[in-house]
């Protein structure tokens, strides 16, 4: 059904807490498995509680060599696309990946100037946002951040590793409540086919592909560029290689 497919683990970036809390949110409500197919999160216990089991985490890990990421994301209705950082105007190929591969992207952001940010730059109607107030996303991650460093002072990798995800899986407890309304909505749509298919037909970007503002690319420019103009027209037969710009990055700031 869902896709997860990150490298940043939660800790490694903080606001990944977030998106961890997500999946297993996701996979205790809904008494579903999310499909891991990417090194994150580590360890059997967080396999277990994302509703997998060892083995077939294992079985993904042969599955997926030789295949781009578009490949495996098309094997999903849903990918979720949380960024590493949920700021106003940051997005990577996250959404574009799940896009070209037919799965819907789920994304979150921050706050009002975030969600009006994201839902500029993206079809509303092409993606499922879920949205966090502000003052939720500064009391968790503070309360978080004073839990989790409490792991620092153990010893030995193993024992470090279990208490954060003690820690993160408490989190994601506490922000099942948040997360309900978003979950609530990717079953909506997947039970409700017409509207599946409907989603799928929608363009990525809104205003029928016209962008406004200004374009500031970090990495390979005249790739992204090329990628989102083949969204705006369309293009059924375009070729891609995902994994040829896996660390590009763009930020959309829209006037």
């Amino acid at each position: 059904l869902i896709a997860y497919l990150q490298s940043n683990c939660a800790g490694i970036v903080s606001e990944v807490m977030f998106r961890e809390s997500f999946l297993y949110s996701f996979a205790r409500q809904t008494k579903r498995a999310v499909s891991l197919l990417g090194s994150c999160p580590k360890g059997d216990d967080a396999t277990i509680a994302a509703g997998f089991t060892v083995v077939e985490r294992d079985q993904v890990k042969k599955w997926k060599r030789g295949k781009t990421v578009v490949t495996m994301l098309s094997e999903f209705k849903f990918t979720m696309a949380f960024e590493n950082n949920p700021m106003d105007g940051y997005v990577t190929e996250k959404i574009v990946n799940a896009y070209f591969a037919n799965s819907i992207p789920v994304i979150f952001g921050v706050g009002e100037i975030a969600k009006q940010s994201m839902l500029q730059s993206f079809n509303p109607a092409a993606i499922v946002y879920c949205d966090l107030p502000m003052e939720t996303i500064h009391m968790r991650r503070h309360q978080f951040k004073k839990k989790y460093e409490s792991c620092e002072d153990l010893e030995g990798d193993s024992d470090r590793r279990s208490c954060r995800f003690k820690h993160v899986l408490s989190f994601s407890t506490e922000m099942d409540i948040y997360w309900k309304p978003c979950i609530d909505e990717i079953i909506d749509i997947e039970r409700d086919n017409q509207r599946y298919e409907s989603m799928l037909l929608e363009p990525l970007l809104p205003n029928n592909g016209k962008l406004s503002g200004i374009w500031n690319f970090t990495h390979l420019a005249y790739v992204l560029k090329t990628v989102y103009e083949v969204i705006a027209k369309g293009s059924e037969n375009y070729q891609y290689n995902a994994s040829s710009w896996s660390n590009g990055r763009v930020f959309l700031h829209n006037l």
